[in-house]
């Protein structure tokens, strides 16, 4: 007598290969190309954020405009995989390729405003916005070149050679950000300060900027996994 699990499971077979079957037939939804557009536009206005902290507003003010963005990328992923959940027109591997994309992405926006708040409230620091003007450069390419990789997605096919050069830009600003945590790891855990309150402060900082260019990255892997198969 054939158990309950292995029903389920046979049954599970069954739904995957019927679904596979529409995929083929029924025409690919196109309404996340929109999501992905949305959320690389966060990112990039994100990332000015960041750029421009301590500049012409008061910190806090910018910190709650990163915050802001942050809210609106959270609310487009939970709709987007929300529809997904209900996309019958696309595959369960083809569905777990952009969840993930879309997480990763608002990882790149989480980790900005992650940095912006940290810096804001501690007066913006001088040291803090030297650390993140070393960093920008990197930041601002590896955002652009999402933005511009995202913009290549509703056609990959056609698009292959560009979006490769964008994947490996991203990858390169990551790995220049690796070089520079390293060199201010050094320079901020032997370096003399007032009080090891700031120390700590610093390198929190110097963390949280490294993990924006690892998310970057992240969003790079997933990029080149759409290349790989040939699309969304």
């Amino acid at each position: 007598m054939i158990s309950s699990l292995v029903k389920i499971k046979m049954l599970n077979k069954i739904r995957e290969r019927v679904n596979r079957v529409f995929a083929c037939i029924l025409p690919r939804t196109k309404v996340y190309f929109e999501d992905f557009e949305a959320l690389a536009l966060l990112a990039e206005k994100s990332m000015d954020t960041l750029k421009h902290l301590g500049e012409k507003e008061h910190p806090s003010t910018t910190s709650v405009r990163a915050k802001t963005l942050e809210v609106q990328a959270d609310s487009t992923v939970h709709d987007a995989i929300r529809s997904l959940l209900y996309d019958h027109t696309r595959v369960t591997e083809e569905k777990a390729d952009i969840r993930n994309f879309l997480q990763n992405l608002d990882d790149v926006i989480d980790n900005l405003e992650a940095v912006v708040w940290r810096i804001a409230n501690f007066d913006c620091n001088p040291r803090a916005l030297r650390l993140r003007d070393s960093f920008i450069p990197y930041i601002e390419k590896a955002v652009i070149d999402i933005s511009c990789a995202v913009s290549l997605l509703p056609d990959v096919i056609h698009n292959q050679k560009q979006l490769n050069t964008f994947i490996e830009s991203i990858n390169q600003c990551e790995v220049r950000g690796d070089e520079l945590y390293r060199g201010w790891f050094m320079s901020i855990t032997n370096g003399v300060f007032k009080s090891e309150g700031e120390r700590f402060f610093l390198l929190d900082v110097l963390q949280r900027l490294e993990n924006v260019l690892d998310a970057a990255e992240d969003v790079a892997d997933n990029l080149e996994t759409f290349l790989l198969k040939g699309g969304v």
